[in-house]
Order: C-alpha cells, then sequence, then structure tokens
C-alpha cells in the first residue's frame, strides 16, 4: 500500500479554510480514481518538533503505479490545482509519500446493538461479524444455554417476526423477570 500523507499548518483563516477544504476539497479528493482510503485527523498534538498542524490527511492506493496514474487523472490534476487554492489561506503546506508495512493489525471492535427477542443488548463484535449473511445486523435469540428454559412459543423465527414471538418454559408459564424486561429495553454490561 502506499500513502500520501499532507500536513496542513496553521491556516491564516480558519473558517474558511475549513469551509473550503469540506465543501471542495473533500469531494473532489473522494472522486479520485482507485483511491482506497482516505482519513482526516485534527487536533494533533506535539511530540517533538515546533508547533502542531492544523489538519493533517492521509490518502491510501494500492501501490505506487495507482498513485501515479490516479494523479495524472483529470480528477487528480483538479484536486491538486485546487491544493494551490488552500494554499492562499494555508501558506504551509507539507507532503509526502511512502510504502506502508502493516506489522500488526487487530481486530476494531466495535458497539452494535444485537437485537434479542424482547429486549437488547449492547456488545462488541470485530468489524468481520457485525453483518449476518442477509446483509442486516446479526440478531440473537435469549433462549440458549444462558436462559436454557425460554423458547419461542409462536410467530415461527423471531428474527422474522419478533413483535409477536413471546417467551415461555417448557411448562407454558413466564419467568418473572421475563415478564418484568419483555416490553422495556435493557443494556447490559460490556465485557472488558
Amino acid at each position: 500500500m502506499v500513502r500520501f500523507l499532507v500536513l496542513y499548518k496553521q491556516p491564516t483563516d480558519v473558517e474558511a479554510f475549513d469551509r473550503h477544504y469540506r465543501d471542495i476539497h473533500v469531494p473532489l479528493a473522494k472522486s479520485l480514481p482507485e483511491l482506497r482510503s482516505y482519513t482526516v485527523s485534527r487536533n494533533t498534538a506535539v511530540v517533538r518538533g515546533a508547533d502542531p498542524y492544523y489538519l493533517v490527511a492521509e490518502l491510501d492506493w494500492d501501490d505506487m503505479d495507482a498513485l501515479k496514474r490516479c494523479f495524472a487523472s483529470p480528477a487528480g490534476q483538479q484536486a491538486a490545482m485546487d491544493v494551490d487554492e488552500l494554499a492562499k489561506i494555508c501558506p504551509v503546506i507539507d507532503s509526502l509519500v511512502y510504502e506502508v508495512e502493516t506489522l500488526l493489525q487487530r481486530p476494531i471492535l466495535t458497539r452494535q446493538k444485537i437485537k434479542f427477542t424482547h429486549f437488547e443488548r449492547a456488545v462488541a463484535l470485530p468489524d468481520a461479524a457485525r453483518q449476518d449473511r442477509r446483509g442486516g445486523p446479526q440478531r440473537h435469540t435469549v433462549a440458549g444455554p444462558r436462559w436454557p428454559g425460554l423458547v419461542p412459543t409462536s410467530g415461527g423465527s423471531p428474527r422474522a417476526n419478533s413483535s409477536s414471538t413471546s417467551l415461555s418454559t417448557s411448562s407454558g408459564t413466564r419467568p418473572p423477570a421475563v415478564q418484568s424486561a419483555q416490553r422495556m429495553p435493557m443494556k447490559l454490561p460490556m465485557p472488558v
């Protein structure tokens, strides 16, 4: 992967810079061919050196040839001309291109609600597990090893018809905890 890093020092007119960057430059950059990733960072803190940068932009391509094709394209030339406009508001803009070698990559955990038959629980899932095979969020029923006596009693699958599904034990009565929690969403703490 090849990364194009753009470092913007403090602009002379912050509001004009932000407006131009957000309304004009970002749409131009998003239209760049073969662009894989585009991130912007603000509120940088200096670890070593003089002044912090006002804004840092990172743009990633698969390889150097893809980056060169992008910069030679009409969209790439238009984005480059817009950097000249930004330089009127932000006199110091540094940039560099380098190859990225990933030495460690851990899965990103995201908070997501997993719907149960009658209540919800917030959990962390890796990105790869966030979607089920139909493309929607994963859904799980309450029945299972943590609540062994609970089973759906009507309406078929809780996924297909969760509003008409009720819970009961194998004896036909609802446990007191399910009676009180059935109608109100409940968020359980996330494991650390």
